[in-house]
Order: structure tokens, then sequence, then C-alpha cells
């Protein structure tokens, strides 16, 4: 570990192309290898190589490990000046090793900060009681944001940093499309593709959001 370097690990697939984003807006490489993504020998792909990705340092496995492998982080960057991060989805708490995890770091009192990305649905309310239940009977601390808010989640990650060291989690509500005025890709669905008039227009109801919060 470089001392003071944060470690983020990212457990959700659909987030690569934001990490990329994040990467090279940090300089690990030039932001015009962005698009290039997915095709054929770019360096970017849909699975980060960590072979071949300037700021990626261990495999992405997808695999529902991701928490177990970022306590492992939090552990080695003791005393180091790092934070770690774990970006997960809801998909990850079907998964009982998740929460044995879950378990294990708010009785070791491991400093570590989760984000848990929960998809708009019917179901979700009762999910998110019922995970809050399990993570509160865990000793770790939790707040909820908006995940299209920008400046809302910043608010929820500073209120977040001011507790006192431990495990710490995010709930960050989704909605696949929110943001965006047309309806080819707003509607929710994953099958949908993006052509590149679409793209452009995307980004430019992204960023002006970004811009006004």
């Amino acid at each position: 570990f470089q001392p003071g370097r944060d470690r983020f690990l990212l457990g959700v697939p659909d987030g690569t192309p934001a990490l990329y984003a994040v990467l090279a807006r940090r300089g690990f490489f030039d932001r015009e290898e962005l698009w290039h993504y997915k095709r054929l020998g770019a360096m970017l792909q849909p699975v980060p190589d960590v072979t071949r990705v300037p700021g990626v340092d261990a495999p992405a496995l997808f695999s529902g490990s991701d928490l177990s492998i970022a306590a492992g982080f939090a552990a080695s960057s003791k005393g180091r000046g790092s934070r770690v991060f774990c970006l997960v989805g809801d998909r990850d708490c079907q998964n009982p090793d998740f929460w044995l995890e879950v378990t294990r770091l708010g009785a070791k009192n491991e400093d570590i900060t989760l984000l848990l990305v929960l998809q708009r649905g019917e179901n979700e309310p009762a999910a998110t009681e019922a995970y809050t239940k399990t993570f509160r009977a865990a000793g770790w601390a939790y707040t909820f944001a908006d995940g299209h808010d920008f400046a809302g989640l910043a608010g929820a990650f500073s209120a977040l940093g001011e507790k006192n060291a431990g495990p710490k989690a995010l709930f960050a509500s989704v909605k696949t499309g929110k943001g965006l005025s047309f309806t080819a890709y707003g509607n929710g669905s994953h099958a949908a593709s993006l052509g590149a008039q679409e793209m452009d227009r995307a980004l430019e109801e992204l960023e002006a959001d970004s811009n006004d919060g």
C-alpha cells in the first residue's frame, strides 16, 4: 500500500464505466481511452484487467465476496492513513457469506465504508428495513441517500466521515435510467443500448445535473 492512498472495491459490474471515468479524471490514463470502451483489443473492457488498467490493483471478481476482500485491504492498511471503500449491490445481500462478513467486521470494529446500492422496486422498503436492522445489530453506523443526488451523496459521506472509526454503511437508492429525459433508456430497462447521439445527449444531461448539485 502507498501511504495515504485510499482503496476502492467495485462489486457492481454495471459500475465499471464509472470507475474508468474516475480513474481517467484522476490521471491514471488518458481520457481518450474512455471512447474505446469494449472495443476489441482496447484497454478498457467490461471486466477490468488488473494487468492492463492503471489504477486497478486487484482482479475484478464480482463474486459477492467483495466485502471480504475489502476487509483484507482494511486490515493491511491500518496505520497508513488510507481509507477503504466497497461498493456492492442488493444482489450481494442474498449471499449468506456477505452477512457473516458484516457481523465479523462489526465485532472487530473494522474501519471500512460500505456503499450498498439498492434498486428501487416494490420490495425495496421492506428489504431496506431488514438490512438496516441487521447492520444496526452488528454495530455498524449507517445513513441513507438518493443515489442520483450528487450533493446528497457528498453530504452523506461527510456525515459518515465524522463518526468514530468503525464500519459504516451508506444505503443509496437508484433507478436505472433516472436522470435522462428520453424514454429509450429511462424506463429502467437494462437491455437498452445507447447510440453515439444518445450517448452525447445522456452525458450532457447527467453533467448538467451534476453541475446543478
